[in-house]
């Protein structure tokens, strides 16, 4: 396995998705290798750059090690070049959307629709007096702390499309969507027991 630096993006020097396949990747190299190697016009340091990336990113095991590194195990499928089909997404230039950013997309979607339901009902139950008093203003807190969830969901997700375009490295996502879910759970299970509450309240 060749060795691999974390912090260079393979994929921008060649300029390839990172779902190409191995074809791709050697048609992105030699096109590049016309323009940078040093006896056609380009520099000693371009040319070596471009040579790493190769080496990387042609060599599975060292890939799919590199992709690791950089957060991007989860979003490569490792297609098996003799299985593929000869046109795909990648070739069409059509990207497919990224799970953990559809994820966090949609739950603050579903929190932000939850907290106005909330806080209708939280409204509806105090115009009309329901037997507890309590009732209403559970039903408020539970909409406001649903909408804190929603934005700190849109915030996150905002977030991690700006690290995505940028190329940055991402500091383990896998870690932070495991806390998202973790609250996620949380507010659907108090969503069920005060939904729960409320109707028995309401008998």
């Amino acid at each position: 396995m060749s060795s691999f630096d974390p912090v260079k993006d393979y994929y921008q020097v060649l300029d390839v998705s990172r779902q190409a396949n191995a074809e791709q990747i050697k048609r992105a190299y030699h096109a590049k290798a016309r323009t940078r190697h040093p006896d056609l016009g380009g520099s000693s340091a371009a040319m070596r750059d471009l040579n790493e990336a190769y080496e990387v990113l042609s060599d599975q095991a060292t890939r799919k090690a590199y992709d690791s590194e950089r957060g991007f195990a989860e979003d490569h499928r490792w297609p098996d070049p003799k299985l593929e089909a000869p046109f795909q997404a990648g070739s069409l230039g059509i990207r497919r959307p990224d799970r953990d950013l559809l994820w966090l997309t949609t739950r603050g979607i579903i929190c932000a629709l939850l907290a106005v339901l909330w806080l209708l009902a939280g409204e509806e139950a105090g115009l009309h007096r329901a037997k507890s008093v309590l009732l209403p203003w559970l039903m408020r807190g539970l909409g406001i702390a649903t909408l804190g969830v929603g934005i700190l969901f849109g915030y996150s997700a905002h977030k991690l499309a700006q690290q995505k375009m940028s190329h940055k490295h991402l500091p383990r996502p896998e870690r932070h969507l495991l806390m998202y879910k973790a609250i996620f759970r949380g507010v659907m299970a108090g969503f069920l027991g005060l939904l729960i509450l409320s109707m028995y309240l309401s008998k």
